[in-house]
């Protein structure tokens, strides 16, 4: 259905014709799904600018980088769309996994209920038992500031997909997927969180 035919036919009026009662019909779904969407998007932008007002109010990073031993970390908060992508690469000793859990958690108060992740972990080479902790501290901050969705880039190694998915929390509060590679994740995100919408 065409919003610009329906804003031309009904504009200046106040009620349907008789002659155009089965458009009207046929409308009144569309255009609820719209306003709905409309009133989402609404909620976002308010959302958004509370986030706004309150990261004006106090100084803080949206974007962090580093490395220790190793183990080396990137981690980016895009604001507008409420996602933050995290790139692990390296192996992980208990040091790195701490710096590197404390780097990255303190980005991830930036983030509005109901963020998106994507954790690029095909550089990961790998941890030692003791950096887990380091990794799943990630994790259950994740679940903490209402992450909705995470999607993890996984590399070849099985012994790590395995370690990977033992540190996952028990009942995480966000669904989990895979992707091959970023674009793929975002448009898993994007098409999830529009099939949400409507």
């Amino acid at each position: 259905m065409d919003i610009e035919e329906l804003k031309n036919r009904f504009r200046h009026k106040r009620k349907a014709d008789l002659s155009e009662i089965d458009l009207a019909l046929k409308a009144v779904p569309f255009l609820l799904r719209e306003v709905e969407r409309l009133e989402m998007e609404l909620k976002d932008s308010r959302d958004r600018i509370g986030q706004l007002n309150l990261l004006l109010n106090k100084p803080t990073a949206l974007a962090r980088e580093g490395k220790r031993g190793d183990g080396s970390w990137k981690v980016r908060v895009d604001d507008e769309k409420n996602r933050v992508y995290l790139s692990l690469s390296g192996r992980f000793d208990y040091q790195a996994g701490k710096v590197a859990s404390n780097s990255i958690i303190a980005i991830l108060g930036n983030l509005r209920e109901g963020a998106d992740a994507v954790n690029d972990l095909r550089g990961l080479k790998g941890f030692d038992r003791r950096a887990l902790f380091h990794l799943r501290k990630i994790l259950y901050t994740f679940d903490y500031v209402g992450v909705r969705r995470v999607v993890q880039l996984l590399g070849q190694t099985d012994d790590l997909r395995n370690a990977l998915r033992a540190i996952h929390p028990k009942e995480p509060h966000f669904q989990i997927s895979t992707a091959k590679s970023v674009e793929e994740a975002e448009d898993i995100l994007d098409s999830s969180r529009k099939f949400l919408r409507t």
